[in-house]
């Protein structure tokens, strides 16, 4: 049975199998800030994993325990075709961890290849979830709609076929990151049981590349992930005013939030801040605007400024955008962009 926490349901242990093993990026996609650990599959130390899974988290309401590179247990590994001892007393001791991973932990475990004939892929299924992470050419488009249905179906909520496919496009043909919106989505319907277009928009409401650009590029102040996701809307045909416009707004409610601390736990303060907006949106809005300080937000809307009226001139707009989401991205500071477009903005003598 899936455990309940702070971020909603999840399952006590996951098993992704797949040629899409989990970046960096991924993973942060999935777990967020919450307390972590990595241990490395081709050397697992069962006392050190069994020593994690019964330490509770210190530092979040959650503990991520993550074993790249894990080795199936009770695979054939000697000539009669049977498991060699010793992966027959692994497979006896992750079995017994398995039993003690509590609802304050999820483990996850990452392999290149699975065994649904073993003891240990059985255990799995009873108290979690076997996930094979193949390409996304692997999958008819009917068969992914399928897959997301049933996804959602986890967590007690219904989705139609057109919902199942808008949020396979804005999202992208990556399943783990796939998944982890898909939590998202079900935690943002709160008690409604059926996906709305309302509930739709917390994940897909808006064009991919620009949503991307920021919460991957300028919120975790990654300048060369932001400059490839600027290109790739501009290569998309976004006009150079619309990614602008996109951005004002969401810079503008992170300076909000900074200065507005108090609207973190009380609805009736946020919503006369910024106006009717989802639990689950105000609490991301609050977890990103932590990463800035409001001087870093308040020079982030002056050059904002500056770039509007660069934009609304006859200048070259990609190279404006492209210093622009430096600067935002802190890839350069502010200043710098200031005088970078200081002739764009000033009269001639």
């Amino acid at each position: 049975m899936p455990s309940k926490t702070s971020a909603g349901y999840r399952k006590a242990v996951s098993w992704l199998v797949g040629d899409r093993l989990l970046t960096e990026e991924k993973w942060r996609a999935m777990v967020g800030a919450e307390d972590v650990v990595r241990l490395d599959g081709k050397r697992l130390d069962l006392g050190a994993l069994i020593a994690e899974i019964d330490t509770l988290p210190m530092f979040a309401p959650h503990k991520w325990i993550l074993v790249q590179d894990f080795r199936v247990p009770g695979k054939r590994a000697d000539d009669d075709g049977g498991a060699s001892k010793a992966d027959a007393e692994m497979e006896k001791k992750l079995l017994a961890a398995l039993g003690r991973v509590g609802p304050a932990v999820t483990l996850i475990l990452v392999s290149e290849s699975g065994d649904k004939r073993t003891r240990f892929y059985k255990r799995v299924q009873e108290i979690g979830e076997y996930l094979e992470l193949a390409g996304f050419k692997e999958y008819e488009t009917g068969r992914f709609i399928e897959w997301v249905t049933k996804r959602l179906r986890g967590f007690e909520k219904q989705i139609s076929p057109e919902h199942a496919a808008e949020l396979v496009e804005a999202v992208g043909p990556d399943l783990p990151l796939l998944a982890s919106e898909i939590q998202k989505l079900a935690i943002a319907m709160g008690d409604d049981s059926a996906v709305t277009d309302q509930h739709l928009e917390v994940i897909a409401g808006s064009p991919v590349a620009l949503r991307k650009l920021i919460e991957e590029g300028i919120v975790r102040r990654r300048p060369a992930r932001a400059e490839a996701l600027l290109l790739q809307a501009l290569s998309a045909n976004e006009h150079p005013l619309r990614v602008l416009n996109f951005v004002i707004p969401r810079i503008r409610d992170l300076l909000r939030a900074r200065l507005y601390p108090q609207g973190r736990g009380n609805a009736e303060q946020a919503a006369a801040v910024f106006g009717p907006m989802h639990p689950f949106r105000l609490r991301t809005l609050y977890e990103e605007a932590a990463r800035f300080t409001p001087e870093e937000l308040r020079a982030a809307m002056h050059s904002l400024v500056l770039a509007d009226t660069c934009l609304k001139s006859s200048v070259e707009p990609h190279r404006v955008l492209s210093l622009l989401i430096a600067a935002l991205s802190g890839g350069i500071d502010h200043a710098s962009f200031e005088r970078a477009v200081r002739s764009y903005t000033e009269p001639w003598d």
